[in-house]
């Protein structure tokens, strides 16, 4: 019969910063999207982002991966600023990347009705 032993942790490892927006703000004309944010993410942990429609879950994630750029602010991965990094070099050098929902392709009769490219994509 196997003895099962208890522990506590009770330090744990020095959190790593993986991820740190500082100062974010976007608009777009007068349109504030984003105002001042600041978070950032340490190693292990999980971020949950919710909100009603069109508050700017989607435009954080964009400006993460670099699809958008901030009119103010910083963002850092692991310790750099990537602000100015393009899209390919985020991936490339910090592994982050993009799935959207709707794949690559338009969806269904995106291209209008009759043409025929529409059944060919579907």
């Amino acid at each position: 019969m196997s003895v099962i032993k208890k522990f506590r942790i009770k330090n744990f490892k020095k959190k790593t910063e993986l991820l740190k927006l500082e100062k974010i703000s976007l608009h777009f004309g007068k349109r504030k999207i984003l105002e001042n944010l600041t978070f950032n993410l340490n190693q292990g942990e999980i971020l949950g982002l919710l909100g009603p429609n069109g508050v700017g879950k989607s435009t954080i994630f964009n400006i993460i991966i670099g699809l958008l750029k901030p009119n103010y602010g910083s963002i850092f991965i692991e310790g750099k600023n990537v602000i100015n990094e393009t899209i390919f070099n985020r991936t490339k050098k910090y592994k982050i990347g993009y799935v959207p929902q709707h794949g690559g392709r338009p969806p269904p009769g995106h291209f209008g009705q009759g043409d025929g490219r529409s059944r060919i994509l579907s």
